[in-house]
């Protein structure tokens, strides 16, 4: 029986080894490829054939990956906001004075407090407000009316 099995088997775990490191999803179509150039080996099938196969359905599964990526949202575009950073954008309610004089202010948003100035830094915002918060610098949220 025709040894290349091996060789497709040790090609596989190679290039799965490299997907895990790296978990950019461009090498786990080589193990795909190369899977399927073991069992074409098990089958019996031509080196020749083996290679074609491994280097076709690698290609087409890089190619499919690389049209229905940014449909899928994956890649660059895919930061989601977490912690601190989902803050952004949201709304809070002023329970102190924000006052750009004092440099003092606080907020409530999602239950918890933070300090708070506000842009621009003229502005006075009253107790009760709601503001929405603009960005965030060291541990002060940066809001606007």
């Amino acid at each position: 029986m025709d040894q290349a099995w091996i060789f497709w088997l040790v090609l596989s775990l190679l290039f799965l080894a490299v997907e895990l490191g790296t978990v950019a999803l461009v090498s786990i179509w080589f193990v795909l490829g190369s899977v399927v150039a073991l069992f074409a080996s098990l089958s019996g099938m031509s080196l020749t054939w083996q290679i074609v196969l491994m280097l076709v359905v690698s290609g087409i599964g890089l190619i499919i990956f690389l049209m229905v990526k940014d449909k899928l949202n994956i890649g660059k575009n895919s930061h989601v906001p977490t912690n601190v950073d989902a803050l952004i954008g949201e709304e809070a309610v002023v329970i102190e004075k924000i006052n750009a004089l004092d440099n003092k202010g606080l907020v409530r948003v999602k239950g918890r407090e933070w300090r708070a100035v506000a842009n621009p830094e003229s502005e006075e915002i009253e107790v009760g407000e709601i503001v929405k918060i603009l960005s965030i610098q060291g541990v002060k949220l940066i809001v606007s009316k």
